[in-house]
């Protein structure tokens, strides 16, 4: 068994997270339920066909799901009980790999730079714009307090904005000219060289994220840093897309849709209840029928929560400090491209998440606006330290 379980392991070393992963759900929790030497047996037939496999048509992902689907189908041959429950989990994780691929792909077909790297034929029929107009159009349409920030979300509740040296005036916080930015090569996750962003750290509770500043800053011990709460001062009646997925994991997305529909039935039952008699199934279709439009929005909001939690997990990767002008621009220009465009839509800003925080194991949280001018620093939360 050891050996047919290391064997697995060894089949594609570009999947080797999720050929671990098998060989974990096997060792804990398959082989206590299987007869050991027919186990063995069929994994070693698995590990011969599937190598030839491998051989004849390279690594690909495509096998190892028919390498799971064998055993699911073929449990009965080494076990007497329903083991589909452990297979599954390892089958979901392999749709959770393709998708994520699926995203790096559209990510990379945005940016010109790697564009130009595809031949014809391997370009997606949709571009990433395009399935956003798609989620814009008919998703966010239909429950836009499920994708949409407005200033009165707990999550632009404090922000706040730091800068290396010693400061006083609410100016010296401001966003630098688009001429500073060019005149020391500062360029950032989401503007483009020629637009000038305001970048804040968000928060809940009271008090301005000097942890998270000092994290983007990329502080060093010693630094003397000067950071200030900031307020809104540009358009009161504005919306910007949450793309702040960090801390939401893919069972909370699902537990919310189930979550939901028992309420439903619910509020169905209660009123039901309240009415005093015992309706007919035509009168129960009826209620049912009343409720479509939240049927509707929970199918939205579910599939649209999904596609962003996907996009989030793939696209917000911390950048290498020592990366050259040109190499941070060309790693950028994707995010430069998603920000034009949510503008155009007229869409004032993105939160999401840090992923400088993210490589120390901490969650922090940062919100760009496409109006520079559209906050300003408060100058008595002035606070001046060295890190």
């Amino acid at each position: 068994m050891v050996i047919e379980l290391g064997n697995l392991e060894k089949l594609m070393p570009s999947y080797s997270d999720l050929l671990r992963k098998l060989s974990l759900i096997i060792r804990n929790k398959v082989w206590d339920k299987s007869d050991e030497k027919r186990l063995a047996a069929v994994l070693a037939s698995c590990n011969q066909i599937f190598k030839i496999l491998v051989d004849a048509y390279g690594e690909q992902i495509e096998i190892l799901e028919m390498y799971v689907e064998y055993l699911a189908e073929y449990r009965y041959k080494y076990s007497g009980y329903d083991l589909s429950v452990y297979y599954n989990s390892v089958q979901a994780q392999i749709q959770i790999f393709k998708t994520q691929n699926l995203v790096k792909e559209h990510w990379k077909q945005i940016n010109p730079y790697f564009k130009k790297e595809y031949a014809k034929e391997d370009l997606l029929s949709k571009d990433l714009t395009e399935i956003l107009d798609d989620f814009f159009d008919n998703i966010v349409k239909v429950c836009p307090e499920e994708f949409l920030i407005t200033m009165n979300n707990n999550k632009l509740k404090y922000l706040s904005r730091g800068r290396r040296g010693s400061w006083n005036k609410k100016e010296d916080l401001a966003a630098p000219s688009i001429e500073i930015a060019k005149k020391y090569n500062i360029i950032n996750r989401w503007n483009p060289p020629e637009k000038r962003y305001l970048y804040l750290a968000g928060k809940e509770d009271y008090g301005n994220d000097v942890e998270t500043i000092c994290e983007e800053l990329r502080a060093k011990t010693g630094e003397i840093i000067t950071v200030a709460s900031f307020k809104f001062i540009g358009d009161k009646d504005f919306r910007i897309l949450d793309l702040d997925y960090e801390t939401m994991t893919r069972q909370e997305i699902f537990n919310f849709a189930e979550a939901y529909e028992k309420k439903q039935v619910k509020e169905i039952i209660s009123q039901i209840c309240s009415e005093g008699y015992s309706p007919t199934k035509d009168e129960i279709m009826k209620k049912i029928k009343l409720r479509e439009d939240k049927t509707v929005w929970l199918a939205n909001a579910f599939v649209g929560k999904l596609l962003l939690k996907e996009l989030c997990d793939t696209i917000f990767i911390p950048i290498d400090n020592n990366e050259e002008y040109e190499e941070k621009d060309k790693c950028y220009k994707s995010f430069h491209i998603l920000a034009e465009y949510l503008e155009n839509r007229g869409y004032k800003g993105i939160c999401y998440p840090s992923t400088r925080m993210k490589l120390i194991g901490k969650v922090g949280r940062n919100i760009v606006l496409f109006d520079a001018d559209s906050a300003e620093a408060i100058e008595e939360t002035f606070e001046i330290f060295v890190k």
